[in-house]
């Protein structure tokens, strides 16, 4: 019997590595995607009821309607917000201490935040912000002499209040610990020869250490980027009741489980149009 040569066999291994992988991402990504396209040409209400066929009528209905226009406009400006305050802090605690003999214990204190869910910290934030008794923020107001607001009730200040909480955490976690790697793994001789040539930390920071972690600085804007449009469940824990939390994600929920004209047809609509504006911006960001 032939023996396999070593590239073959290498072949083979791979393939049975990458086959339980593959058939995971059939099954789980593949088969309810092509579901939710098809599922787009067709008016379904309620589960149980019968299928309508619409066409891209769903679609149609989708690009035209007030509530998607505002979505896409609370999605740009929540996300560019995480993307700014996020890279922009994280960068400013990086380089603050990266070099600093206690990083390992910053690294635990920064990272901290990331380990409760965005669901809890939410749910936290609406008992903070409840005007009823036990409410703390409008108790502290009310020691100050100022008055009690109705923070999650009045959609005017809901904006303000997500821009707010959401700097809980900002610039730590994972981001904290990538950059201040990256950072340390730039080569010491090089960082000496600049300071022998009269460069200042700033100048440093600026013109050595951040084009050089560039590539992991981008990396976590992609990715900043693709949470923002998929960002959901914070949000609605938040605030469910308040039309200015309706982001994409929100209201492709809110649409698929409470809207009796809509339904699941209009919802798996506008999840395919998600799918593909977060395909885009990763085929930008490869090529």
């Amino acid at each position: 019997m032939k023996k396999l040569s070593i590239q073959k066999k290498k072949e083979l291994y791979a393939l049975v590595y990458l086959v339980p992988g593959a058939a995971l991402m059939i099954l789980f990504v593949a088969v309810p995607l092509v579901g939710s396209i098809y599922m787009s040409f067709f008016r379904i209400p309620s589960l149980g009821a019968e299928w309508e066929f619409v066409g891209v009528r769903n679609y149609q209905a989708m690009f035209i309607s007030a509530d998607w226009q505002m979505a896409i406009v609370r999605t740009l400006l929540y996300g560019a917000w995480g993307i700014i305050t996020g890279l922009g802090l994280g960068l400013l605690l990086s380089f603050l201490c990266a070099k600093h003999r206690f990083l390992k214990v910053f690294r635990y204190i920064f990272y901290l935040p990331s380990v409760v869910s965005s669901i809890t910290m939410s749910r936290l934030w609406s008992y903070m912000l409840s005007p009823a008794d036990y409410g703390l923020v409008n108790t502290l107001c009310a020691m100050m002499g100022f008055p009690s607001q109705d923070w999650l009730g009045n959609d005017a200040l809901v904006p303000y209040v997500v821009l707010v909480t959401s700097l809980y955490g900002a610039g730590g976690g994972m981001t904290f610990v990538l950059f201040t790697t990256a950072i340390n793994n730039i080569a010491d001789d090089l960082i000496e020869a600049a300071r022998l040539e009269g460069a200042t930390s700033t100048q440093i920071a600026f013109h050595i250490e951040l084009p050089m972690i560039w590539p992991v600085v981008s990396a976590f804007m992609m990715l900043s980027v693709i949470g923002s449009f998929k960002n959901f469940e914070g949000l609605y824990a938040l605030a469910p009741n308040s039309e200015s939390v309706e982001t994409i994600a929100v209201l492709l929920y809110k649409i698929s489980t409470t809207s009796s004209d809509l339904g699941y047809g209009a919802g798996a609509a506008m999840g395919f149009v998600l799918t593909l504006i977060i395909m885009v911006i990763m085929a930008v960001y490869t090529f």
